[in-house]
């Protein structure tokens, strides 16, 4: 939407100048800011950037079957990964992600049986629109599913790259600078967060009426 929520970017340069940026939609530069941290900050975060380098060259950006929501792109050296809601999954995540997969193998083993079972006792159902769509959900089931350890290997390859992010910002945290995901804080001043911009529209709004 057109002066709609924009996002931010936080380029940190080799010299020492960060740049901070806000933008609105579709890519307005609407804020820019200007920062200057010590070389020692600077000399910090080339040493984890070359730590993780050789495991920054075989990052990809994992697709986690995601078509809508929070779009991150992280740029390490010339390393560049964009991907939708990417995160750090805990050994929580893990598990409950293990239990779904199941859940959802055996909900279509169910739902086939199902469907199956009353085209068998119930031909006369196979003319009718909705069952239709039915039999076809079940037919698209007997295709094999992602495996578990292939969206392990999705929720690993965003836990490198947020273990990488992290590092970054624990190393500007001691600096004063306070880099999240989806927000920064540098001398007081931080950029508007998603929920914080749809907060200010509907107050304006509420003011008008």
């Amino acid at each position: 939407m057109l002066g709609g929520y924009g996002g931010f970017s936080f380029i940190l340069y080799d010299t020492g100048i960060i740049e901070v940026r806000e933008y609105v939609f579709p890519q307005i530069l609407a804020k820019e800011h200007f920062y200057q941290i010590p070389e020692s900050c600077v000399s910090e975060i080339r040493e984890v950037y070359l730590k993780y380098k050789d495991e920054l060259d075989s990052l990809y950006a994992p697709d986690n079957g995601s078509c809508d929501g929070s779009f991150s792109e992280f740029f390490f050296g010339n390393k560049w990964i964009s991907a939708l809601n990417i995160d750090y999954h805990n050994e929580h995540d893990f598990s409950r992600a293990r239990e779904v997969y199941q859940e959802t193998l055996n909900y279509r083993a169910k739902f086939r049986a199902k469907v199956l079972h009353e085209l068998e006792n119930n031909p006369d159902s196979a003319d009718n629109a909705t069952f239709q769509i039915a039999v076809k959900m079940a037919q698209s089931f007997d295709e094999k599913p992602e495996s578990f350890e292939k969206i392990k290997t999705i929720m690993l390859a965003e836990n490198k790259i947020m273990t990488i992010f992290f590092a970054v910002c624990d190393i500007l945290k001691k600096y004063g600078i306070v880099l999240e995901q989806f927000r920064v804080t540098v001398k007081g001043e931080s950029t508007m967060t998603y929920s914080e911009f749809i907060g200010q529209i509907m107050e304006k709004r509420r003011n008008m009426e």
